[in-house]
């Protein structure tokens, strides 16, 4: 079922029966089964049109995975904290997040300073490059090149700050290879309302993210701080 409009409460909760509590926010065209595919513009993979800087169209305590992947550093700075602390209040308390996709400054760098060879899609990870991961190489997007346009740049401190303040219990920050992509300038993090039994380890994020789009190379997972 396709929402597009002003959703009832009533509606909100329905859509989430059929998802098990699961939300994929910024989806962008990429439509993932068995979630709830939210977006701030209507595309072919949007199940919900809204505009994704906070949770306020989901109940509190309703839901039990909030995920997204490359949307993260689209939101402006000062949306981040209220959109993590209203993912906390929407999140069951067994409920966990985890944001994949998003720019690491530290190892753009790294590679930039470097001038690794090859680069992700040039030769040399050279300032175009570099503006790729900072800015998100809006120009084509002539219609939406904002929405498109990196609002800010992420690290792993930075992530480990936001989660804290935001109020999770845990926070886990790994880093990796974007599929075949040989420099290591991608970061995600997993966080819980509550603290799991035990904490979280390499093989733990394999097997809760293999399933979805974030295309991450197994290989080169590296966690890079947290707290539990």
């Amino acid at each position: 079922m396709r929402l597009r409009s002003v959703l009832r409460r009533s509606t909100v909760r329905e859509t989430l029966a059929t998802s098990s509590g699961r939300v994929h926010l910024g989806c962008n065209t990429v439509r993932i089964d068995g979630f709830v595919n939210v977006d701030v513009r209507s595309t072919s993979a949007t199940d919900v049109v809204h505009d994704c800087k906070d949770l306020a169209i989901f109940p509190s305590n309703s839901l039990s995975f909030v995920y997204s992947n490359a949307f993260f550093e689209h939101v402006y700075a000062n949306d981040r904290l209220p959109l993590l602390r209203d993912a906390l209040r929407a999140l069951a308390p067994e409920g966990w997040l985890a944001f994949t996709g998003l720019p690491d400054f530290e190892g753009v760098a790294r590679a930039y300073v470097e001038k690794r060879s090859p680069g992700n899609v040039s030769k040399q990870f050279d300032l175009h490059e570099a503006y790729r991961y900072t800015h998100g190489d809006p120009e084509g997007k002539s219609d939406w090149w904002l929405a498109q346009l990196h609002k800010g740049l992420f690290d792993a401190p930075i992530v480990v700050e936001l989660c804290r303040s935001a109020g999770f219990a845990t926070c886990e920050v790994f880093a990796y290879c974007w599929g075949t992509e040989p420099n290591q300038v991608t970061i995600g993090f997993l966080a819980t309302k509550q603290k799991p039994a035990r904490s979280v380890e390499n093989a733990q994020i394999k097997a809760e993210l293999s399933a979805l789009p974030a295309n991450i190379n197994w290989n080169t997972v590296e966690l890079k701080g947290g707290y539990a």
